[in-house]
């Protein structure tokens, strides 16, 4: 765990997601709770570039990443060693219809 973890110690639940297959077109939630991302991981199974996204549910939500391109066939593992704090929940969304797979590693409330 990171060098801050001693100071997370209200997030006790790891975030139960499985690889699963990004939604398009309406953001997917995949926690709606406070949370701490530590990693992602996306692989793109088309053979073409498509655009993720992931954001918090905060009241004015906020973008962790806007519309970044994970390449065609390719596996981007994205780490937050410190982790990062995700006010009100996680939702991500994929720029094509079942052309991302993916994970997040976490802790939440």
């Amino acid at each position: 765990m990171a060098s801050l973890s001693s100071k997370r110690t209200l997030f006790r639940y790891e975030i139960q997601q499985a690889l699963t297959v990004v939604a398009d077109t309406t953001p997917a939630t995949i926690c709606s709770t406070d949370a701490i991302i530590y990693q992602i991981v996306v692989a793109n199974v088309t053979g073409g570039a498509v655009t993720f996204t992931v954001t918090d549910i905060n009241t004015a939500p906020l973008d962790l990443l806007k519309t970044v391109s994970i390449a065609a066939n390719s596996t981007s593992v994205l780490s937050f060693p410190e982790g990062v704090l995700m006010v009100g929940g996680i939702k991500w969304l994929a720029g094509a219809s079942a052309s991302l797979n993916g994970q997040i590693f976490g802790l939440k409330k």
